[in-house]
């Protein structure tokens, strides 16, 4: 009997830790929340591309700037949080299915030996 409590228990564990996950990415992809900021939007993503000159053994440095690259950004940020929620909505399902396992009884049918005439 301790074995039920202990598996209904892993059960709503698992289905509430689902829930969160997407209840979570709802909110996130409704812009009502920000997810998980993995590329900082304001971050400077420039770098200085050297070029040769005309002189011998001399490079010109020209800095190099990205531009607009704020869409970008909240498209990977939103990619990796949705992945994730998706592991964390797995290790929902496990714990739920191990409830589930936990739960159903456990029947073993033997069928009765056959003699060997």
């Amino acid at each position: 009997m301790q074995e039920k409590v202990l598996g209904y228990f892993f059960l709503f564990l698992g289905i509430g830790i689902i829930f969160f996950a997407a209840l979570r990415v709802y909110v996130v992809y409704t812009t009502k929340a920000e997810p998980i900021q993995l590329i900082d939007a304001q971050s400077n993503l420039g770098f200085n591309l050297s070029v040769p000159s005309g002189i011998a053994g001399q490079n010109i440095t020209v800095p190099v700037q990205m531009g607009q690259l704020q869409p970008m950004i909240t498209v990977i940020n939103n990619f990796v949080y949705l992945i994730f929620m998706g592991f964390f909505a797995s290790i929902g399902f496990k714990i739920a299915m191990l409830g589930v396992n936990l739960v159903r009884p456990i029947v073993i049918k033997a069928k009765p030996e056959a003699k060997n005439v």
